[in-house]
């Protein structure tokens, strides 16, 4: 089992998969990720993509967020993820969709902050970041929250999004984009 860092919901167990594609974020990249957004958490609309047993989702629902849209394509997962929203009871305040993200970010929709994890050696970063960039589903203002393996070189700028930060946990990288104004660039 894994537990919330914090929040409404902290301490709560969540359950989770013996399961090499499933990698949930770790206690110290979650408190510092939520560190980093502070109270720009509280009301936003939170986009989970690729979210697997829904951690860090449903942490940002325990720190404050409005609502948490939930993306994940594999079905064992996807199962997991309905059953650790029941166990801590937000059903009101999630959507999860069965759903490859790629074909999702295609689709339009309104979020504040997105979240995206996909497996490390899935190469997904390389088409999702770029889609997103594209697209018109993060309000102005809004973020991207990527995390990867230390040694993936992401791009500065993807469509209206830009690199604000990068922060370093072991072989984990939390890099921060923003959105410079709705639409295509």
């Amino acid at each position: 089992m894994i537990r919330i860092s914090g929040g409404k919901k902290r301490g709560r167990h969540l359950f989770t998969l013996d399961d090499p594609d499933l990698r949930p974020t770790s206690g110290k990249v979650r408190e510092a990720l939520f560190n980093i957004l502070g109270e720009k958490i509280n009301g936003v609309q939170f986009l989970d993509l690729f979210a697997g047993s829904g951690l860090v989702g449903i942490e940002a629902l325990s720190r404050g967020a409005a609502h948490c849209t939930f993306i994940e394509k594999d079905f064992r997962h996807f199962k997991l993820l309905q059953k650790n929203i029941e166990r801590i009871q937000f059903q009101n305040d999630a959507t999860l969709i069965e759903i490859d993200a790629l074909k999702f970010v295609k689709g339009p929709s309104q979020f504040d902050l997105v979240f995206v994890d996909p497996p490390y050696a899935s190469k997904l970063l390389e088409k999702i970041l770029p889609a997103l960039g594209g697209s018109d589903m993060i309000e102005k203002g809004g973020m991207i929250i990527v995390e990867h393996f230390k040694k993936l070189t992401l791009d500065p700028i993807y469509g209206r999004f830009s690199l604000l930060k990068s922060y370093a946990y072991g072989d984990t990288f939390l890099s921060i984009y923003h959105a410079s104004e709705k639409g295509n660039s």
